[in-house]
C-alpha cells in the first residue's frame, strides 16, 4: 500500500484572513434544533399550575420532592420551572420539568389536606 504524501511545512508566516467569518463550531444542540425543526407540539396546559402556584403561600422553603430529589428554595424551583415549562410547552425535551411541577402540585396538596 502506497504512503500518502504530504506536503512539507512551510516555515513562513502566512497571515489570517480576517475578514471572513470563523467555521460554525458544532454543538450537540445543533442536532437536536435541526431535528425538531417543522415539528408542532402540543402544547400543555400549563394554566392550572400557574393558578395553583400562583396563590399558594408556604413557610417552607425546603420540600422533598422524591427519594432522590429535595427542593431547597421552593420559590425559585417554582418560578424556573414555569418559565420553562412555558418557553418549551409541548417540546417532550422538557416533558420532566412539567412533570415535577405536577408532582409538588400533588405533595403541596396534600400536606395542606
Amino acid at each position: 500500500m502506497p504512503l500518502p504524501k504530504i506536503k512539507p511545512i512551510s516555515t513562513a508566516v502566512q497571515s489570517e484572513d480576517l475578514t471572513e467569518s470563523p467555521p460554525p463550531r458544532f454543538e450537540a444542540n445543533d442536532v437536536f434544533y435541526k431535528e425538531s425543526q417543522g415539528r408542532q407540539y402540543t402544547p400543555w396546559d400549563t394554566a392550572e399550575l400557574e393558578e395553583f402556584f400562583r396563590n399558594f403561600t408556604s413557610r417552607d422553603k425546603m420540600v422533598r420532592l422524591d427519594s432522590c430529589s429535595t427542593i431547597i428554595d421552593l420559590p425559585l424551583f417554582v418560578e424556573s420551572h414555569l418559565a420553562t415549562v412555558k418557553t418549551h410547552s409541548g417540546n417532550p425535551r422538557y416533558l420532566p420539568d412539567f412533570e415535577r411541577l405536577q408532582e409538588l402540585r400533588r405533595i403541596l396538596t396534600n400536606n395542606l389536606n
